[in-house]
C-alpha cells in the first residue's frame, strides 16, 4: 500500500521526497529508505524492539517506507509484533501519526506495507477511521507505477 497526500500551495517548492528530479521518476525506480517492524520502538517502551523511536521520529528522520504488523487485541486493532503483551499501540493512532506527517509535509510519498493478521475489511476500517484512507494509491498488478510527481498532484 503507498500513501500520499496532495497540495497545491504555490509557496511548496517543486520537490518530490526532497529532490526536484525524484517528481518525474516512477515509484519503482526510486529507493525508499525503510523500516522494518516500525511500530516496535524502545521511545513507546516496547520489550526487545527493533528500532530506538516511534514512527514519528523515524518519519521525521528520513524514512520512507513503513513496515507495520497487525493484530486483533483486547478486542481492537492494534500494531504488535506477534505477542502483544510485550509491545502494542492502537492501529487508529498509529495511523492517524502517519496521517499527521503527510499532512505537514504534502510533496512526501511514504511506502506502507501492513502485514496484517486483521480481516481486511477490518483493516479498511481502521484506515477510513484514521482518516488515512483518502490518501491512499494501490497499485494495480502488471499496470506501470505512477510517478512520484503523479502520485503528489492527484
Amino acid at each position: 500500500m503507498l500513501f500520499f497526500y496532495a497540495c497545491s500551495s504555490p509557496e511548496i517548492p517543486i520537490e518530490c521526497n526532497g529532490k526536484d528530479y525524484l517528481c518525474e521518476r516512477r515509484v519503482n525506480e526510486v529507493a525508499f529508505p525503510a523500516s522494518h517492524n516500525a511500530m516496535s520502538s524502545a521511545q513507546n517502551e516496547w520489550i526487545a524492539p527493533n528500532h530506538l523511536y516511534a514512527i514519528p521520529k523515524q518519519l521525521s528522520d528520513g524514512i520512507r517506507g513503513l513496515n507495520i504488523d497487525t493484530y486483533l487485541w483486547e478486542e481492537e486493532p492494534h500494531v504488535c509484533h506477534g505477542f502483544c503483551e510485550i509491545g502494542a499501540e492502537p492501529l487508529e493512532q498509529v495511523l492517524g501519526q502517519i496521517k499527521a506527517f503527510i499532512i505537514a509535509n504534502p510533496r512526501e510519498v511514504l511506502i506502507i506495507t501492513i502485514q496484517s493478521n486483521l480481516s481486511a475489511a477490518r483493516t479498511i476500517q481502521s484506515l477510513q477511521q484514521s482518516g488515512l484512507w483518502p490518501h491512499l494509491y494501490n497499485h494495480q498488478i502488471n499496470s506501470p507505477w505512477p510517478t512520484l510527481g503523479a502520485l503528489i498532484q492527484e
